[in-house]
């Protein structure tokens, strides 16, 4: 497993690898990887939270402290211990990271009634970033934002509740309807749940 240690709200952080072994020990420090080059987009749980796809974890991250650079997708391989950076489309200032049907995806907030979900079809093939959804963030009922939903990401689509897709917020869950465009609350009585989702196992390869 992967950890960081934050140094501010936007720090740069070392690595530190974790592996279980035993219910005795329960974790045991194993290595510290060289220092992340990189400094962590940090708005909130859902932002600095790493996503697995494929082999990797991603974050969103910036080149400086500031966030005055254009952002970008840094990936540390568990294979191969490497971090790799993922440019995102042209003029997409992404804010959070999701993994949507086997795919990397980036959430662009385009202004503040609308988000983009970008998905990135092909991994690590520039050409198949692609504009998946647009999402009304403004509740037409009554003329309010839904913030903070424009921090969120696709989790995984229902055939059985009407093609909807299922996302993750700073603030729990959501039903969003493509065809009309429309945001629901799944029932949001245990916030435990919200950490829950976010839960992985995996294996990779020792050597």
């Amino acid at each position: 497993m992967c950890f960081y240690d934050k140094v501010d709200l936007r720090g740069q952080c070392t690595i530190k690898i974790y592996t279980f072994r035993n219910r005795r020990t329960q974790r045991r420090y194993q290595r510290r990887i060289r220092p992340f080059p990189y400094y962590i987009y940090d708005r909130g749980y859902i932002t600095r939270q790493a996503v697995l796809v494929g082999s990797a974890l991603h974050w969103v991250a910036y080149r400086d402290c500031n966030g005055r650079t254009p952002p970008f997708v840094v990936a540390f391989d568990l294979t191969t211990e490497e971090f790799y950076v993922i440019e995102l489309p042209e003029k997409t200032r992404a804010t959070v990271v999701g993994a949507f049907e086997g795919c990397l995806t980036v959430t662009h907030p385009k202004d503040d009634e609308v988000v983009d979900i970008w998905v990135m079809k092909e991994y690590m093939v520039m050409a198949s970033w692609t504009h998946q959804f647009r999402i009304s963030i403004l509740d037409k009922s009554n003329g309010s934002l839904i913030n903070p939903y424009r921090y969120m990401r696709p989790l995984a689509a229902s055939l059985r509740n009407g093609n909807k897709i299922l996302f993750q917020s700073g603030r729990g869950l959501l039903w969003y309807d493509p065809e009309n465009d429309k945001l629901d609350f799944v029932d949001n009585s245990c916030p435990q749940l919200r950490d829950g989702i976010s839960i992985a196992l995996c294996s990779w390869p020792t050597g």
